[in-house]
């Protein structure tokens, strides 16, 4: 009985991150939804565009447009939201993560680590990313000097992290499925 409460207190600690998580993205998304939407069709690009752009000149097309004092204040409200959007997921992808792996009393250690470092390395990294972003639409950095490359960088970073979280979340909750230990 001892050893069913030990476990099952880490489990509901996980489940009530994970619905923070959940309740954060889903509300900050929704914010920022409505945003994108406006920012795109005022200056032809969203957040995402600005992010996926891994080509100096189209980095600088995308801030030119954002130059524009009608959608300045609109980018800026943007990514103020985003800088708390990475609270949300980390909560959210770390806490999906450490529950599946955690359904299994053998689970390998080594990946419980892995998974609690990427659910706190990919939100910090993309606070830096939305610091370069600023950076750059304020004039405080140059399209072709390090604060374009540590942007692109950091990007490049944050999102293989999360698409490894959630890989390794979907390969949990498939091992679950099917019945096999991970």
């Amino acid at each position: 009985m001892a050893h069913l409460q030990s476990t099952e207190q880490p489990r509901r600690r996980l489940l009530v991150l994970l619905l923070i998580g959940l309740v954060l993205s889903l509300t900050i998304g929704w914010m920022m939804m409505d945003g994108s939407e406006q920012l795109t069709e005022l200056s032809g690009y969203g957040i995402l565009d600005f992010q996926f752009a891994f080509d100096r000149g189209e980095i600088a097309t995308i801030l030119d447009s954002w130059a524009d004092p009608e959608v300045s204040p609109l980018v800026h409200d943007q990514f103020y939201l985003d800088m708390l959007f990475p609270l949300g997921y980390g909560l959210l992808l770390g806490s999906v993560g450490l529950f599946l792996l955690r359904r299994r009393e053998d689970y390998p250690r080594w990946l419980e680590g892995s998974i609690v470092l990427m659910a706190v390395a990919a939100p910090v990294i993309d606070v830096l990313e939305n610091i370069m972003s600023l950076m750059l639409i304020d004039g405080y950095g140059s399209v072709a000097g390090v604060t374009a490359t540590v942007f692109m960088v950091s990007v490049a970073v944050k999102w293989s992290l999360v698409v490894l979280l959630v890989l390794i979340s979907l390969g949990l909750g498939a091992r679950l499925l099917i019945g096999r230990r991970p």
